[in-house]
């Protein structure tokens, strides 16, 4: 385990050594490290492959290519966090419905989800989780974007959620509790 959240001083070069020095590390925080970019996800990717846990809250110039290089996306196929359980992503606002669509893709083991303020995330790319089956926590606490079509999509695309959370999401109605 290495907490570091709140460093503010901690860029992509330190995130290098951890990546080439800490083959085992199974818990990473790096919340409010707001010098991390997609590079440092790249570099996660590629040394950190026993990463169990992620948390990358207000990380802000991640994007989502560095989402889809976390994930094991595109050119970087033989890499990946593919035993990655929870992941937090609160208040990353660069990232959009494809860095979904790539975790869907490349963290099948995921169990736990926060894209609590990610104002870009929409229902299309709740259509991409749905289909998750070990995602049983979601956060999408003001998601402004999300609405009762997106809660439909996980309602009805199979998705086993034991937790969601959608407070200060303005249009979600009573439709989705129905």
């Amino acid at each position: 385990v290495l907490n570091l959240s709140l460093c503010k001083q901690i860029t992509d070069s330190s995130v290098t050594k951890i990546a080439r020095h800490f083959k085992n590390l199974e818990v990473l925080e790096l919340g409010g490290c707001s010098h991390i970019t997609s590079n440092g996800l790249l570099q996660i990717s590629m040394g950190l492959t026993k990463l169990k846990s992620l948390n990358l809250r207000s990380c802000r110039q991640i994007s989502d290519t560095g989402i889809g290089s976390l994930c094991g996306q595109g050119a970087m196929e033989s890499y990946g966090c593919h035993r990655l359980q929870h992941l937090v992503l609160q208040d990353c606002q660069k990232l959009t419905d494809q860095a979904l669509n790539n975790v869907r893709l490349g963290l099948t083991k995921l169990c736990s989800l926060n894209l609590s303020f990610c104002a870009s995330v929409t229902d299309s790319g709740l259509k991409f989780l749905a289909k998750m089956p070990h995602l049983h926590e979601l956060n999408l606490r003001s998601c402004d974007n999300v609405s009762d079509l997106g809660v439909g999509f996980l309602a009805e695309g199979g998705s086993r959620l034991t937790n969601l959370d959608v407070s200060f999401c303005e249009r979600v109605s009573d439709t989705s509790l129905a």
